[in-house]
């Protein structure tokens, strides 16, 4: 046996959700990076590595590293050829020890293990590394909820299920749990504040997102039913709301657990709703008008792995036409040139 030769166990996770067939059960790809050309020392381990990869459940494909490619480049290679659960490899070192890295790419939960053959040599150590790896391997990916999918098998027709069994509910190690939903409500509040000649407004906020890609959603956002501002002049008085519908699109590339930026661009139309009171013989009037609205954000989010979590964000909204309030056709106010929307919402995931 060679001193000096380590075996690290590399792995990147690039699970995309593996659809089970109707009878066949899910087979997780695991990379086995080979030296090529193979080195005598490492042959038996290697055997027996994809023999007992492939008894745990997993399918092994074999991929060749050549003598002067960087680990990393090996790893990158492997993942964008095969698309691989996990990618194995031999790199430096002595057949005493390894680590077994795995990582779940979905949810950034990664497992580390520590497997070794010590006192052993030759063939011997080999057998018990390659042992060691599939079971160390697969307790991980259970872990991570991606190991393999038994198959789905439908009852008999008129077979009724066991009326315990259903309230139980699934036993321990069974049943894989519900992916994450892809729609989150979002409920806080939120103020709307203009520029130009009246003080803010508060007004209830809520949201309902649909998460189109990992980092990317789509959402819409109401505000509604919130206070109103107020201007006075010698002449009277009036008092407006503002309400919103936006539908937007969101960048939020942070993982669960982690504070994250998001960014968002939307569209939608701004309500303005205007009481007037005069003074004296000055009559007053109600209004109220429907404009197109343009929306630009930008916050932070937070969100546990159970989905809870909350949201900080600052938008300013541009109108066309915006709507002016004015006494005795002197402005007092304009709205949506631009209207600044702050909202601070807890979020949650249906």
């Amino acid at each position: 046996m060679r001193r000096g030769v380590a075996f690290a166990l590399l792995l990147t996770v690039g699970i995309a959700t593996v659809t089970a067939r109707g009878d066949e059960p899910t087979r997780p790809l695991v990379a086995l990076l080979r030296p090529d050309p193979p080195d005598p020392a490492l042959g038996q381990m290697f055997v027996r590595i994809e023999g007992e990869l492939r008894a745990a459940g997993f399918d092994v494909t074999i991929v060749a590293r050549g003598p002067d490619e960087a680990p990393q480049a090996a790893i990158e290679r492997a993942s964008e050829t095969h698309a691989p659960a996990a990618i194995i490899g031999v790199f430096g070192g002595s057949l005493t020890g390894m680590e077994l890295w795995v990582a779940d790419r979905l949810t950034g939960r990664s497992v580390v293990r520590h497997l070794n053959a010590s006192g052993e040599s030759g063939t011997r150590a080999s057998e018990i590394l390659a042992i060691r790896a599939a079971e160390q391997l697969s307790a991980s990916l259970i872990e991570l909820d991606l190991a393999p999918k038994p198959a789905q098998v439908a009852p008999a027709p008129g077979v009724a299920r066991d009326a315990n069994a259903a309230k139980s509910g699934p036993a321990l190690g069974g049943e894989r749990p519900a992916e994450r939903s892809r729609f989150r409500a979002e409920l806080g509040i939120g103020t709307l504040f203009t520029f130009e000649g009246a003080g803010p407004t508060v007004t209830p906020v809520g949201r309902l997102s649909w998460s189109a890609l990992p980092a990317w959603e789509v959402r819409m956002t109401g505000a509604w039913l919130g206070s109103r501002s107020s201007i006075t002049s010698p002449s009277g008085s009036a008092s407006f709301s503002q309400d919103l519908l936006l539908v937007e699109g969101v960048f939020s590339p942070s993982k669960p657990g982690v504070l994250g930026l998001r960014a968002s661009l939307g569209v939608g139309t701004l309500h303005a709703g205007v009481e007037g009171r005069g003074s004296g013989s000055v009559q007053g009037l109600d209004s109220s008008i429907w404009v197109a609205a343009v929306d630009a954000g930008v916050g932070v989010g937070y969100r546990r792995a159970t989905g809870m979590g909350f949201a900080f964000e600052g938008h300013a909204v541009f109108a066309n036409p915006y709507p002016v309030v004015r006494l005795l056709d002197e402005t007092q106010a304009t709205i949506g040139r631009p209207t600044l929307f702050a909202t601070a919402a807890l979020t949650g995931d249906l």
